[in-house]
C-alpha cells in the first residue's frame, strides 16, 4: 500500500513531492516528539524518586526530632512527678513535726495554766484566810 501512496504522489509532480516530504517530515517528528516525551517522562519519574527519597530523609530526621522531644518531655515530666512527690513527703514531714511540736508546747501551756490556777487559788484561799483571821 505504501508504494501505491508513493506512486499517486508522484503522479501530481512537484506538488505530491511536496506533500511526501511533509508527511515523511511528519512522520520523523512525530518519532522525535515520541522519543522527547518518553525521555521526558523517564526524567519525570527520576525527579519524583528523588523527591520521594529526599521527602523519607525528611520525614526519618523529623521522627526523630519528635522522638528526642517527646523522650525529653516524658524525662522532664517524670523528673517533676518525683521532685513533687519528694516534696510533698517533706512538707508531710513537717507538718508531722509541726504538729508534734505544737501538742507539746500545748501541753506544756496547759500544765502552766493549770499550775497557775494551782496558785491563784492557793492566793484566793491564803487571802481569805487573811481576811477572816484579821476580821475577828
Amino acid at each position: 500500500m505504501s508504494e501505491n501512496i508513493f506512486a499517486q504522489l508522484f503522479d501530481f509532480g512537484a506538488l505530491g513531492i511536496f506533500a511526501g516530504f511533509l508527511i515523511w517530515q511528519h512522520l520523523g517528528m512525530q518519532k522525535r516528539l515520541d522519543v522527547m516525551v518518553e525521555g521526558f517522562q523517564e526524567q519525570l519519574r527520576e525527579i519524583e524518586t528523588r523527591h520521594e527519597a529526599r521527602v523519607e530523609v525528611m520525614r526519618e530526621r523529623y521522627d526523630l526530632v519528635i522522638n528526642k522531644v517527646r523522650d525529653e518531655g516524658a524525662a522532664q515530666l517524670r523528673e517533676c512527678l518525683s521532685s513533687r512527690g519528694d516534696l510533698i513527703s517533706k512538707v508531710g514531714e513537717q507538718v508531722a513535726d509541726n504538729s508534734v511540736a505544737i501538742a507539746q508546747v500545748l501541753i506544756k501551756q496547759d500544765a502552766a495554766l493549770a499550775k497557775l490556777d494551782e496558785g491563784l487559788t492557793e492566793m484566793r484561799l491564803q487571802r481569805e484566810v487573811r481576811r477572816l483571821t484579821d476580821d475577828h
